[in-house]
């Protein structure tokens, strides 16, 4: 077998009892054979490239499944942060980004709810403690003006003694739901 130019020559012996009593030639032309390997390399190459391309979206694809919700529990967390429990992240998906987003969301609502009632607890509070502050500020500003009878005078007295004594019960129980809450979180 041979190749010259653009031609492939091979050549057979005939055989008979042993010895040669011919040869068999064949010749055939190169430009079909390397035609078929152009075509294989050009459609492996396209292959190969479409195969990239793929690869590539398909990395840019889950890059952003990824990402995005990642980017929007940030902001929701940035805006939290800042006071703003309304804000809400998705819980459209069924995976752990899902999950992740119904904690999240959860956990809003709660820190929300617990806000809430600190501030009712500071208003009734403040309510609270300042009806007996009153009520002492209005009798001892009546004993230093001298605008009561000695009689009233232990009887303001008496008062203040039990509005003070009030109060020290009143931040006494402020002490033991402050000392219940710090509990209840650790």
């Amino acid at each position: 077998t041979s190749i010259r130019g653009t031609m492939a020559y091979a050549a057979a012996p005939i055989l008979e009892d042993g010895g040669i009593v011919g040869i068999v030639q064949i010749a055939a032309p190169l430009s079909a054979a390397q035609t078929l390997i152009q075509q294989r390399w050009l459609a492996l190459i396209a292959a190969v490239l479409i195969v990239t391309i793929l690869a590539v979206i398909a990395a840019f694809w889950l890059a952003t499944t990824f990402t995005q919700p990642l980017d929007q529990l940030r902001a929701a967390a940035l805006q939290i942060a800042q006071g703003d429990f309304s804000h809400q992240v998705s819980e459209d998906r069924n995976d752990e980004f899902g999950e992740v987003a119904r904690s999240f969301n959860q956990m809003s609502a709660q820190v929300e709810s617990m806000i809430e009632e600190q501030r009712a607890f500071a208003s009734n509070a403040s309510h609270e403690l300042r009806t007996p502050l009153t009520a002492i500020r209005l009798r001892s500003e009546a004993l230093r003006e001298g605008l009561v009878d000695k009689e009233t005078s232990q009887q303001y007295i008496a008062e203040i003694d039990d509005e003070a004594e009030r109060l020290g019960n009143l931040v006494q129980d402020i002490i033991v739901l402050s000392r219940l809450d710090a509990g209840a979180r650790l």
